[in-house]
């Protein structure tokens, strides 16, 4: 079986996000083969793959098509894609694989051909991690307009924090909120940081703190604070999925309300931290034992396939200019060698 995986370009070059995933599906089909999703249009025709898996970009279902790949898998992400009956009710056609548990539900309850996995990372038990210290030490990453240091603020209140690491990547500045204060930084014992020179530096930033801020209103997957949780750490987060599908709030991590942030209650974060690396254990390997029943879900043929129904679609939505402009051409030609008079001689006979 000839397997393609047509993945965000930005990510396979940049994040390597979907490297996991990729890695699993690498392992299990012998002739499998990664496109980014801006040379899907020629790369797919030429592959003629017998499974196609587009992970996180969600084409149109005329443009599905036209890769002429009848076993299509969809895996979206919750964060990136409409949760509406009338958007999803054009990709009836093909099977979806979801991340997110409320996704999966939203499309099963309405009889799509969905199936349901919960990532988990192993802990990065490689990479020596120093001893934590006690109090409250905090990391944060502001990667969310919503998720800013004002956001923050309010989430700290009178909370006494021995530390705080403040990451801010240097390419994501713009359209972000304003950074802490002198008081603040003072007041919070802030360190900042906009660049890590390796993996290893950030996980060892990462292992010295005890509560993790996770930087996203909502989550597809939520790789970054999965690992969080993982290694240990308390990780507050917004109550919405993903994040809500690992988190239960006040055992081993909390939730809260981006839009109306108050004060939390920090009482326990180590206990919390160390149930969350509980979770991760069995949470991972629950993972793991979810990957063949997965690849039995991605080879399954689909039940009833409409050949060149959308392709039709395709044509008559974005072919039309083309036609419009050919048929002008031709016109304006025939007028030229015929001249004015042809059509009245005609007429005449």
């Amino acid at each position: 079986m000839r397997v393609a995986l047509v993945a965000l370009a930005f990510h396979l070059e940049n994040t390597k996000s979907s490297l996991f995933f990729i890695n699993v599906l690498r392992s299990a089909f012998d002739d499998f083969h990664v496109v980014a999703d801006g040379d899907a249009w020629y790369e797919i025709p030429r592959l003629k793959p017998d499974l196609l898996i587009v992970y996180q970009r969600l084409f149109s279902p005329e443009e599905l098509e036209c890769f002429g790949t009848r076993n299509v898998v969809l895996v979206p992400m919750y964060d990136a894609c409409p949760h509406t009956e009338e958007f999803w009710n054009r990709y009836r056609a093909y099977k979806v694989l979801c991340f997110s548990r409320t996704l999966h539900e939203f499309l099963e309850g309405r009889s799509f051909r969905s199936h349901h996995v919960r990532y988990f990372s192993a802990p990065p038990s490689a990479l020596p991690a120093p001893p934590r210290e006690k109090g409250l030490r905090i990391f944060f990453w502001e990667r969310s307009r919503l998720i800013d240091w004002a956001c923050v603020r309010a989430l700290l209140g009178e909370s006494k924090v021995e530390a705080f690491h403040y990451h801010r990547s240097s390419n994501i500045e713009s359209g972000l909120g304003e950074l802490p204060g002198e008081q603040d930084v003072e007041r919070y014992h802030i360190v900042f940081s906009d660049w890590f020179d390796s993996r290893a530096s950030y996980i060892e930033a990462l292992a010295s703190c005890t509560v993790y801020i996770a930087p996203r209103e909502s989550e597809g997957i939520g790789l970054s604070f999965i690992e969080a949780l993982a290694m240990g750490l308390c990780v507050v987060a917004p109550n919405a999925p993903t994040m809500n599908e690992y988190i239960e709030d006040g055992v081993n991590g909390i939730l809260y309300d981006p839009a109306l942030p108050k004060p939390l209650s920090f009482f326990g974060a180590e206990a919390m931290g160390k149930k969350a690396a509980d979770l991760g254990k069995k949470a991972h390997e629950a993972w793991l034992a979810a990957l063949p029943e997965m690849l039995r879900f991605f080879e399954e043929p689909l039940p009833t396939y409409r050949p060149r129904r959308h392709f039709a679609l395709y044509l008559a939505k974005r072919g039309r200019s083309i036609v419009r402009h050919h048929y002008k051409k031709t016109r304006s030609l025939w007028t030229t060698l015929a001249g004015r008079e042809g059509p009245r001689r005609r007429r005449d006979r």
